[in-house]
């Protein structure tokens, strides 16, 4: 996976969906923390299941 092909698709996406860039910041930081949080309950998860 590329994630720098991603990265880029997804900070299009976020710019095109926002009023300004500080919405669109604020969007990517939600979002940044949505995506941390679900790592870390697919990883206790993972965990649970290999135990």
């Amino acid at each position: 996976m590329d994630f720098e092909d991603e990265i880029i698709k997804l900070s299009d996406l976020l710019i095109e969906q926002s009023e300004t860039y500080s919405e669109a910041l604020i969007k990517l930081q939600k979002l940044t923390k949505d995506i941390a949080h679900e790592v870390i309950l697919r990883a206790i998860e993972q965990k649970k299941n290999k135990e």
